[in-house]
């Protein structure tokens, strides 16, 4: 039986954390309503409350109204002695609140159309903190003033895509209201929890659009439902590239990739039906460690894409592309028939092979790796 009402300065509501164990069936979420701690007082407490080989609380995450954690539940009695560590190390912090159950929001699963074009954008990061930074990539890292600049546009463009909005809290799906300040909810998750998402959806009509911020200033933006024209996806897509504020990106382009695609890490993932656009010379792993050379090479060549000054001046010929400047040094360069990339699921063979011959030296290489190794690790 978990813990009740009780407790000198956070309580627990044992109903609905029973509750939300029993929806969940396994893993499941905690909201501890507070704003009398930090999620790194919480975190730390949250470590020493944690049993490697039972209960387990991942996080936290911070919401407008405290925290989330993400519970790997051990046995009952497991997991009323975690609550109890968890109480008493909050109470030790002469925090204040409540711990209750609580349940995420996610869409439905609607059928879908594998894959689907998504937009990968690269935001300029700041590099000394990266480089001061021990986790590296586990931060967002990019300047507060582009980082308003970018949920704001975000937010704009998810707006499209329904009445029903879900912005993400760190991990934390939260459903909000349709006129709530997303890009403000997005900020402040970025500010305390380095990721976010916008989705913005139509339940009725099975559509949406979806805007994932990341560590190392990542994002995936992706307009999903197969009832949705391909061309009306893509025109989506790009439209949130030829409206997003240049200044801040160093590399952007528009790549077929599984719905409800999130991270980065999936520009190369194997999709449905055993398809895979694979990358000409590398591994995605390769571009995560090496995110410093994207304001200047591109991982590939795609149908649609923006690029700056240093990736153009290291093309061999592309005089059969569309380049409209976007200003700050950067171009939107574009097939001249985009349906040979992205009215089938992946674009044919010899379309990419030409164009990674017409961007040549753009495209980046386990070479120019090896001689522009990032700041945090010396050239060998």
């Amino acid at each position: 039986m978990l813990p009740g009402m009780s407790g000198i300065g956070v309580k627990v509501d044992s109903r609905s954390i029973r509750k939300a164990l029993r929806d969940a069936g396994g893993d499941f979420w905690i909201h501890f309503r507070t704003d009398s701690c930090t999620v790194d007082q919480l975190g730390q407490t949250l470590n020493e409350a944690n049993d490697p080989d039972g209960t387990f609380g991942e996080g936290p995450w911070k919401t407008p109204t405290g925290f989330v954690i993400r519970v790997q539940p051990g046995g009952p009695d497991n997991l009323d002695e975690w609550i109890s560590r968890l109480v008493a190390g909050l109470e030790n912090l002469d925090a204040t609140g409540k711990l209750e159950g609580t349940k995420p929001t996610y869409i439905e699963d609607w059928p879908t159309e594998d894959p689907t074009p998504a937009a990968f954008l690269a935001w300029t990061e700041d590099l000394d903190a990266v480089t001061a930074d021990k986790y590296r990539r586990g931060h967002w890292h990019v300047p507060p003033e582009a980082t308003e600049r970018i949920v704001e546009h975000a937010a704009a463009w998810t707006q499209a895509g329904g009445d029903q909005s879900i912005v993400n809290m760190g991990s934390f799906p939260l459903a909000v209201a349709a006129e709530a300040d997303v890009a403000s909810l997005m900020s402040s998750a970025l500010i305390h929890n380095d990721k976010t998402a916008s989705t913005r959806y139509q339940p009725e009509q099975q559509r949406g659009r979806m805007a994932f911020l990341s560590p190392g200033g990542e994002a995936v933006m992706q307009a999903i439902g197969a009832r949705v024209p391909w061309q009306q996806r893509l025109d989506a897509v790009r439209d949130a590239l030829s409206s997003l504020p240049s200044q801040y990106v160093d590399l952007a382009f528009i790549r077929s990739a599984p719905s409800y695609t999130r991270w980065w890490t999936q520009i190369d993932v194997r999709q449905k039906r055993d398809m895979r656009q694979k990358l000409p010379d590398l591994h995605e792993s390769d571009i995560r460690y090496n995110r410093h050379l994207l304001s200047r090479y591109t991982p590939d060549a795609h149908g649609i894409q923006i690029l700056t000054d240093q990736h153009l001046a290291l093309a061999r010929d592309l005089s059969s592309w569309t380049i409209q400047e976007l200003g700050h040094g950067r171009y939107l360069v574009e097939a001249n028939d985009l349906a040979l990339w992205y009215s089938a699921p992946l674009p044919e063979q010899e379309v990419v092979d030409q164009a990674r011959h017409d961007f040549g030296d753009i495209i980046l290489t386990k070479e120019v790796i090896a001689s522009n190794p990032p700041h945090w690790r010396p050239a060998a």
